[in-house]
C-alpha cells in the first residue's frame, strides 16, 4: 500500500508541475507581442481644454456629439440652444482658425440632476477622442420633476481629425 501511494503522489506532482509550467507559459506569452502591438503608436498625446459651457437645457431632444469648426456651425448651434430662452445665452467668441468646439448633450431627461463633465481630451495619429464623465440621480434622490436635456461645449487646440468620445461616469 505505502508503494501504492509514493506511486500516485509521483504521479500527482509530476503532473502538477507539467500543469504549472504550462501555465505559466501561457500567462507569461499572454502580454508579450500583442500588448505592445496595441499599445506602440495608439498611445496619445492629452491636449488642453477650456470647458465653455455647460448648462441643463440644449433644446436637442437626442443624444448629440459633434465638432463644431465654423461659426456658422456655432451660430447654428446656439440659435437651437437659444430657441426657448430670452434673452439666449452669450455666443462664445472663438478663433476657428487655431481652436475648435466640441458639443456634446445627453438629449431629453425625465428630471434634474444629470451632470456631464468633460475629463479629458486625447490627439491620437487618426482622431481626437474626448472622454467625458456623466452622472444621473441615484433612485432614491429627490430630483426636480423637469425635462432637461444636459449639455457641455468645450474649446481645444484645432486639428482636423475626427472627434470621437468616450463616455463614462462619475464616482
Amino acid at each position: 500500500m505505502k508503494n501504492y501511494m509514493k506511486k500516485q503522489c509521483r504521479i500527482w506532482f509530476r503532473s502538477s508541475l507539467v500543469l504549472s509550467m504550462i501555465l505559466l507559459i501561457t500567462v507569461s506569452s499572454c502580454g508579450s507581442s500583442s500588448d505592445r502591438s496595441n499599445n506602440s503608436g495608439n498611445k496619445g498625446k492629452s491636449l488642453k481644454f477650456e470647458t465653455l459651457m455647460q448648462d441643463n437645457h440644449s433644446n436637442h431632444d437626442d443624444e448629440t456629439a459633434k465638432s463644431i469648426r465654423s461659426e456658422e456651425e456655432l451660430q447654428a448651434l446656439f440659435a437651437k440652444i437659444n430657441t426657448t430662452r430670452m434673452p439666449g445665452l452669450d455666443v462664445p467668441q472663438v478663433d476657428f482658425a487655431t481652436e475648435e468646439l466640441f458639443f456634446y448633450t445627453m438629449g431629453n431627461q425625465s428630471t434634474g440632476g444629470y451632470t456631464i463633465d468633460a475629463d479629458k481630451v486625447t490627439l491620437f495619429e487618426d482622431k481626437v477622442e474626448v472622454t467625458l464623465k456623466t452622472a444621473a440621480p441615484a433612485a432614491d434622490d429627490y430630483a426636480i420633476t423637469v425635462i432637461t436635456s444636459p449639455f457641455v461645449l468645450i474649446k481645444f487646440k484645432r486639428t482636423d481629425l475626427p472627434v470621437n468620445f468616450k463616455r463614462g461616469t462619475k464616482n
